[in-house]
């Protein structure tokens, strides 16, 4: 799986570049993305997100040192099911609202 980080900002010519060699991927703006993590100031879920993003960031080291593919896979696998118990789905559900709602204040 090729994941290519495109720039907020960015030349259009850059952008026509990237979009010439990228054609059959598909290319997210992240506007009302980023929008969505203003929409509520307070933030319900900042605690479990802040729980679940340094616990990640911790065992992203672990799995990008495994000694082989299968125990990389393995790593991956043990870590989603933590954070899924930490409460990822629900922090996602909660983020896909914000996004939503953001998108509509940018229409």
């Amino acid at each position: 799986m090729d994941w290519t980080v495109v720039q907020k900002y960015q030349k259009k010519s850059e952008y026509e570049i990237f979009r010439s060699q990228y054609r059959d991927c598909t290319i997210y703006d992240s506007k009302a993305r980023d929008a969505a993590e203003a929409v509520d100031g307070s933030i319900p879920m900042a605690e479990t997100k802040e729980k679940i993003e340094d616990y990640y960031r911790r065992a992203e080291v672990r799995i990008l040192t495994s000694p082989s593919e299968e125990e990389c896979i393995r790593r991956y696998e043990e870590t989603i099911a933590a954070m899924e118990e930490m409460g990822l789905l629900e922090l996602e559900a909660y983020e896909q609202l914000q996004y939503r709602a953001a998108k509509e204040k940018l229409s």
